[in-house]
């Protein structure tokens, strides 16, 4: 299996276990205070991937009427700190306990076995337990639309992008920008430098910088924090916020920005845990369903906005594939054949880049 942080469901609303397995614990209703714990990769303030699902905890704690707190802990980076905390947040009374990152699953997976009565909800696994819910989102599908957008906007041939991870997610938000880039204009190309981290914001500073100087003036990333389009903002270049809106950090560069909203997805499962009608599911969800938003559009020429939007509009109607064939990739491979287009097991796999993408050594 490819480790990624957030590796990609089998279906939009898969079944993780046989009714069998979710039926044979019945849980209660939880009396008092529910106690949720969570496990963040980076920080709350990093203005990206933890900042979002502490933003959808705390939104949703905010509907269940002061009945569940929250405790928090941040940089759990590896397998080994998934497991530790994992534990200690059981051993604590914890009731339900959130993990927001596919380095926490080996530890979930040993807690779970160790506290049956603990429910835990693992973002991008495909782990199978009767207290084991796995989530996702398809942060793929505002990369084709923000393809879109840079394919119309940007005057040169080049546009840039920061990676950060070589792991499946990432690879899919490359090529779905790459498609939504070709849709509008064919002779497109994209350098791609990679950081090697979630976060590092200086590396990730100095990949926009190098871009930039390599003639791009759109820089678009998948990194955690805003340094990317802090650049973009400073060179007079243009991008896009990953995660969050970041606005506020590069007001006049900002095209628009993938926004994750975990909020009615945490609201729900936590209300049904307080309840005691909580099961295990797995859900991978994107723009149609609102956990994948974009953020409201920038300054742009008036062909970038009506790219984007028309995108936008098709994903929501289910009118668009955006790994739809013919895609070779950059060997000259057939990766997709005409008419064909990749299933939720063959994302999940992603390993490659589309032809048209070039990796600055």
């Amino acid at each position: 299996m490819l480790i990624s942080r957030r590796l990609l469901l089998a279906g939009p609303l898969a079944a993780i276990a046989s009714p069998g397995i979710a039926q044979n614990r019945r849980r209660r209703r939880i009396e008092g205070e529910m106690r949720v714990g969570a496990m963040y990769l980076g920080i709350a303030g990093d203005a990206g991937w933890s900042h979002r699902h502490d933003h959808g905890l705390r939104a949703a704690l905010a509907t269940l009427g002061g009945r569940a707190s929250l405790s928090a802990v941040e940089r759990v980076a590896s397998d080994l700190d998934g497991e530790r905390v994992a534990m200690r947040l059981a051993r604590d009374g914890h009731h339900i306990i959130v993990a927001t990152s596919i380095e926490h699953e080996p530890g979930v997976i040993e807690a779970a076995k160790r506290f049956p009565n603990v429910m835990f909800e693992q973002v991008a696994s495909t782990a199978t337990a009767e207290n084991i819910s796995t989530f996702d989102a398809r942060g793929y599908e505002a990369r084709f639309v923000q393809g879109a957008i840079s394919g119309r906007q940007s005057r040169r041939a080049a546009i840039g992008f920061v990676g950060s991870v070589k792991v499946a997610e990432v690879y899919q938000g490359i090529n779905a920008f790459m498609a939504g880039v070709r849709s509008v204009r064919p002779d497109a190309r994209i350098l791609l430098t990679w950081t090697g981290a979630w976060f590092d914001p200086w590396a990730e500073a100095e990949a926009a910088r190098r871009l930039i100087r390599a003639g791009c003036e759109i820089i678009a990333h998948h990194t955690d924090s805003p340094a990317p389009l802090q650049v973009a903002e400073q060179r007079g270049a243009r991008g896009f916020g990953q995660a969050d809106d970041m606005r506020r950090f590069a007001p006049n560069a900002q095209l628009t920005a993938t926004v994750f909203d975990w909020s009615a997805y945490y609201a729900q499962r936590l209300s049904a845990a307080l309840e005691g009608s909580w099961t295990p599911n797995a859900q991978w969800s994107g723009i149609a369903q609102g956990t994948v938003k974009l953020a409201p559009y920038g300054i742009m020429i008036p062909q970038a906005r009506a790219a984007g939007e028309a995108a936008e509009a098709a994903i929501k109607a289910d009118a668009l594939l955006a790994f739809k064939g013919p895609i070779r990739d950059t060997e000259g491979k057939e990766r997709v054949a005409a008419g064909a287009h990749l299933d939720d097991q063959a994302l999940r796999a992603m390993d490659w880049l589309s032809a048209g993408i070039v990796e600055l050594a």
